[in-house]
């Protein structure tokens, strides 16, 4: 225990105190980890005049003998926050999935349906996040792991596995919201940037694509270096793209934004005059 004095005192600035404490030297090797660290406006901008909001990255302690451990879903911030020591970590392998899932199930006998604990690995793709909450899930409700798929694939209980992390580019960047919002009504693969809504300008499009990238909403369809110049296309992850239609329905927000999907793809394919095997293979109409 740290023993900060002062720490039990009505109105004590906590954030000062445990920084004052961790950067003096008095005490032996420390870790401090600070985790979801998604929000920029909290990290590097203070919200008010007060004191007692001030940004977070000026109550982070410095000392040779500690160390502070970030998490984050957004690339840049890690950027941000430290440049020459970012990892990045990978996407799960099957096998590493299944010791998740292992190590997050109450009963250990749920395993022994291997047909099932693999058709659920397949539909939540192993992602880390969606294991958890299904493991949450299961042993919260007492259900099998073959009940929950079938759950799974009959409601859109999901959808509230990620409304937090579909807040998080609202916030930060409306364009990049605008863009999820409209992919998630058109088809996940090979998405042209052509295709996404109009509007802003090209230093922000580019800031919104980095946004979904970086929470790893999108990928990047990687080209050949003699193609660097052409169109960009992008992947969307199948439960980011079912979590985010979620979102949107409810949200009441799913038929607007399926117009828009709807009137964007008119704006680039006019009715008549059309034959199919002259547009289809342009970028961006093949929806």
């Amino acid at each position: 225990r740290l023993s900060v004095p002062g720490i039990t005192k009505d109105n004590a600035d906590i954030r000062k105190l445990v920084k004052n404490a961790l950067s003096s030297g008095g005490l032996s090797d420390w870790l401090m980890i600070v985790d979801n660290a998604d929000d920029s406006r909290v990290l590097f901008k203070a919200t008010d005049n007060d004191a007692m909001s001030a940004q977070l990255s000026d109550c982070l302690p410095h000392s040779n003998s500690g160390t502070i451990l970030f998490t984050t879903r957004s690339r840049k911030i890690a950027r941000d926050l430290t440049p020459s020591s970012v990892l990045e970590l990978n996407d799960m392998n099957k096998a590493e999935a299944k010791q998740l899932l292992a190590q997050r199930l109450t009963k250990q006998a749920l395993l022994n349906d291997e047909t099932a604990v693999e058709e659920l690995l397949g539909i939540l793709t192993c992602l880390p996040l969606a294991i958890v909450q299904a493991a949450a899930f299961i042993n919260n409700n007492d259900i099998s792991v073959y009940g929950y798929i079938s759950l799974f694939r009959h409601t859109s209980t999901e959808s509230e596995l990620f409304s937090e992390r579909f807040e998080d580019p609202s916030r930060q960047d409306p364009l990049a919201a605008q863009y999820l919002s409209f992919m998630a009504c058109i088809d996940r693969i090979d998405i042209p940037q052509s295709l996404l809504p109009s509007g802003g300008l090209l230093v922000q499009q580019v800031r919104a694509l980095g946004t979904l990238v970086g929470y790893a909403f999108i990928t990047e369809r990687q080209q050949a270096a003699q193609e660097l110049d052409r169109e960009r296309f992008f992947d969307m992850h199948r439960l980011v793209h079912l979590a985010s239609a979620w979102w949107l329905e409810g949200h009441n927000e799913r038929a607007t934004w399926a117009g828009r999907a709807v009137a964007r793809l008119e704006e680039l394919v006019p009715h008549g005059g059309h034959e199919r095997k002259e547009w289809g293979k342009q970028p961006g109409l093949r929806y």
